[in-house]
């Protein structure tokens, strides 16, 4: 039969620390298996089913548990007696918390150290000196027996130790002095000068043993908070003056005080105040207006002057300002202020300014007085009559007029308007303001077109009382008669130019004669040595197309440009006037006043027409008109100024491409002629889309040519009549227009029957260049035959009937190259053409050709060598281009290689 359990061997207790685990274990016999079953303060452990359980880490809080066990089989069980638990906290090792400190002290006496520690108690310390213990030095501080100077440096730390560990400090130092040394005085505190409302500051210097304590004295009694080496007063008053500061210093061997310092106040700098001058008259003002004056206020005293207020007081016709305040002023120095009297009605007035200051005896006052006046508005014109006398038919006199404002008030003129043929006004725009007594100048100009006496007036609108003011003009054309100054009537013979290969020009603004013909030539120009370029290169010089005037209407000034596209001005000796960097930026190109010797005009690319006004070596620019209603606009290739000074060919392009070629008069500010055209541009500049060149009429009528020959509308040379284009040539060959002899409106060009359907070319060769009237085309004069290449320059008239024409040669090889360039040929009476290389001057009429000068120009090197002779408005001069003085080849500083021409003058009448 089964045997019942039974203990053989008890659970015992245990004793553990927090944290540890405990086992307990039983012996038990009888019949297998036995079953274990383990229980704690008498409750099942889950899972705990063998003869040993080994608890989890225990806390204080399992102390005093019982563990028991119960063993079963088949035949019954038994439990075990119950074991105890006992659990104690662990000991913690000590800490040092707060360290000894180093000492200092004197030799004989005692320094003490101290620790703070932490640890299961009972904590022990054991205190030691230079890793030595110290016998009875076993508590938590430790005081040392009297010390003798052997000591210093000694170094004193503790151990502290409790059951479990033990803990050494960090070593404190012992620092033992000699005996203290009482304080002396080595700088003594220094007497000060001061001014009243300022602070000064006492200094002092001791030497002793440290520490070494202050304390200032002011006349012996103690200043509180005065404590360290330096002392510094708050603001003083003239109370303080005399006063005596002395310092007490005292350690712990004694203490000294310093010798007295003397304070001496002097009384504070005071403002003063003067103004200038002390009252303000302001005599008669126009109601309405304002007159202003200036108060000049000076600081005459020794502190800043500060003025805190201003005031006006009595008329309100009076006032103040140009100030804020608080306005500071330092001595010796000076402000101002504006006064202004402002009178709504007649009468005197008067008032005061009142100035507050911190100066004695403010406020001051200032008197003011004026009287208010009726406005009144008067212009004057001196002289009221111009007599221009004889005048030559195609030149411009000028004289001028002086108009005051004898008035008391401003005087607006409000419009300029001109009577009579040739009369032209300037100087005076709408708008124009002038003040009482000032004066400007109304320039008249005379440009008469044809012979006769001619009367007009200027008519000068204001708002005067006396308006208009009106100038009476008169004065008589002449027609302008005799041959050029210089040259060689034609006599129809080859001229081979001498020293062709070896001919030097002068220096700018030196002249030379030609050999050939006798031609007096002035150089204005010598681009590869005067002028540099953007890349640092020379530019080629030029007087641009032959068909725009180069000269300004006073013959003193020519427009001249570059192969780089830029502009200056120079006068007749080549001095530059305008450099190009002091030159406005304009698309197409510029062109100058009829009369107006410091006027030209241009356009730009925000649609705009200016005029350009020489001003020293500067141009100030005026807007005339912006034309909104286009994209653009240009002042095309080859287009001048009229010969009436008045009008200007331009071109705009509308907003479907398509363009306006049209005629805008300067005075009326109005389009007079507009072609539209059928071809587009999609942008404007010197030759915009179809067209290669515009040319005024000599009655203000568009001459245009398009870009391609052909009998098309839009091709060959044609007129614009207001209605249709009339074909005045289907080829394009270079033109000019003007007047002839008899005051028809002509053009001169190369003509002949196969550039125009039905039409004869009166010249023996039928290609000769033929003078051709624009209302009847069948109607021509022969000017000149056997002709070269050429351009022509016309803006005349029976007062100017001289046609400047420039010859140049088109053929390869020929001697119009560089003698460096393989196409050079000496010239030879079989290379050499009739009229090549000249400038000459052609009678309108056909009955006189004058052969100035060879321009001996390398033409066939590039498009700008060949001449351009153009001539100037009234005919005296012939500017043309050429690269004479590089007759082997361009120097190699050029902008463009090959490129190196310079301008040149001729005076012909």
């Amino acid at each position: 039969a089964a045997v019942a359990p039974s203990i053989t061997a008890q659970p015992i207790s245990e004793s553990i620390l927090v944290g540890q685990t405990a086992t307990f274990s039983v012996n038990a016999s009888g019949t297998a298996p036995l079953n274990y079953q383990w229980h704690k303060n008498g409750i099942l452990i889950a899972g705990v089913t063998s003869a040993s359980y080994t608890t989890p880490a225990e806390t204080a809080s399992d102390n005093g548990a019982q563990f028991s066990v119960v063993v079963s089989n088949s035949a019954g069980n038994v439990t075990s007696n119950a074991a105890t638990l006992s659990v104690t906290a662990s000991p913690v090792a000590p800490s040092v918390t707060t360290q000894p400190v180093n000492q200092t002290i004197f030799a004989g006496t005692a320094a003490t150290f101290s620790v703070i520690a932490n640890g299961t108690s009972p904590l022990s310390y054991q205190w030691r000196k230079n890793g030595t213990a110290i016998s009875g030095a076993t508590s938590a501080s430790y005081t040392t027996p009297a010390e003798p100077t052997s000591d210093s440096g000694a170094l004193f730390s503790v151990v502290v130790s409790n059951s479990a560990g033990n803990v050494t400090s960090n070593s404190a130092t012992l620092t033992v002095n000699p005996d203290p040394v009482p304080p002396s005085i080595t700088s003594q505190p220094a007497s000060q000068t001061i001014t009243a409302g300022q602070t000064v500051t006492f200094s002092v210097t001791a030497s002793g043993t440290a520490p070494l304590n202050y304390q200032w004295q002011k006349n012996g009694v103690a200043i509180s908070g005065a404590t360290s080496t330096s002392y510094t007063t708050p603001l003083t008053t003239s109370s303080d003056n005399g006063a005596l500061f002395t310092a007490v210093v005292q350690n712990s061997a004694g203490s000294v005080i310093s010798n007295a310092a003397a304070l001496t106040v002097n009384a504070a700098p005071a403002p003063g105040i003067q103004v200038s001058p002390t009252s303000l008259n302001f005599g008669n003002a126009v109601t309405g207006s304002t007159l202003s004056q200036v108060l000049i206020i000076t600081n005459t005293g020794t502190a800043t002057l500060s003025i805190t207020q201003v005031t006006e007081t009595g008329s309100a016709f009076f006032t103040v300002s140009g100030f804020s305040l608080p306005l500071n002023v330092n001595a010796g120095q000076q402000t101002s202020i504006a006064a202004a009297f402002l009178p709504t009605s007649v009468g005197s007035a008067s008032g005061n300014i009142s100035i507050v200051s911190n100066t004695p005896g403010s406020p001051l006052a200032i008197s003011l007085s004026g009287t208010g006046m009726a406005p009144t508005f008067v212009l004057g014109a001196n002289p009221t009559s111009l007599n221009f006398g004889n005048v030559n038919v195609g030149s411009t006199s000028s004289l001028s007029v002086t108009l005051t404002n004898n008035g008391n008030s401003n005087v607006t003129i409000s419009s300029v308007t001109v009577t009579g043929t040739g009369f032209t006004a300037s100087g005076v725009a709408s708008g124009t303001v002038l003040k009482p007594n000032q004066t400007i100048a109304l320039n008249a100009a005379f440009a008469p077109t044809a012979a006769g006496s001619v009367i007009g007036s200027v008519s000068v609108v204001s708002n005067a009382s006396n308006s208009p003011a009106t100038i009476a003009l008169n004065g008589s054309a002449v027609a302008q008669t005799g041959r050029p100054l210089c040259g060689q009537l034609n006599d129809g013979l080859l001229h081979i130019p001498p020293n062709w290969a070896t001919f030097t020009p002068p220096a700018t603004g030196q002249s030379y004669v030609d050999p050939a013909f006798g031609c007096t030539v002035k150089r204005i120009t010598n681009g590869s040595a005067e002028e540099t370029l953007w890349d640092g290169k020379a530019p080629s010089l030029m007087n641009f197309y032959s068909t725009v005037t180069v000269m300004n209407a006073s013959d003193t000034l020519l427009l001249i440009t570059d192969n780089g596209g830029l502009w200056r001005i120079r006068d007749t000796n080549g001095t530059i006037v305008v450099p190009m960097a002091n030159m406005p930026n304009f698309n197409g190109h510029p062109v100058w006043d009829g009369s107006n010797g410091n006027v030209f005009y241009y356009t730009t690319s925000d649609n705009t027409l200016h005029k350009g006004t020489i001003a020293g070596n500067a141009v100030n620019s005026t807007a005339l008109h912006t034309f909104s209603e286009y994209s653009g606009i240009v002042s095309p290739d080859a287009g001048d100024l009229s010969q009436d000074g008045d009008h200007i060919g331009l071109v705009g392009r509308n907003a479907n491409n398509t363009m306006d070629i049209f005629v805008w008069s300067l005075g009326q500010q109005a389009k007079t002629s507009v072609y539209t055209t059928a071809c587009t541009a999609s942008s404007l500049g010197g030759q915009p889309g179809c067209l290669h060149k515009l040319q005024l009429s000599a009655d203000n009528r568009l001459t245009i040519e398009f870009n391609n020959d052909g009998s098309g509308t839009e091709q060959g040379l044609r007129l614009w009549n207001g209605t249709a284009l009339v074909h005045l040539q289907d080829h394009t060959s270079h033109y000019d227009t003007g007047y002839d002899l008899n005051g028809n409106s002509v053009f001169i060009a190369q003509s002949n029957s196969a550039t125009l359907a039905g039409l004869t070319n009166h010249c023996h060769d039928g290609w000769g260049m033929d003078v051709r009237q624009l209302a009847n085309l069948q109607l021509s004069t022969c000017l000149i035959d056997y002709q070269p290449y050429w351009h022509t320059s016309y803006r005349g008239s029976a007062s100017q009937p001289w046609i400047a024409l420039s010859f140049f040669d088109s053929r390869t090889p020929g001697p119009e190259f560089f003698s460096s360039n393989g196409n050079y040929q000496t010239p030879s009476a079989t290379n050499w053409q009739l009229y090549e290389d000249e400038i000459i001057l052609a009678k309108v009429d056909g009955s006189a050709i004058y052969r100035l000068v060879q321009a001996r120009s390398r033409s066939m090197e590039s498009y700008w060598a060949q001449p351009h002779g153009s001539i100037s408005r009234d005919g005296k001069y012939v500017i043309f281009t050429s690269n004479m003085a590089y007759p082997n080849g361009c120097p190699a500083n050029m902008h463009v290689a090959g490129d190196c021409t310079d301008v040149y003058l001729i005076k012909v009448r």
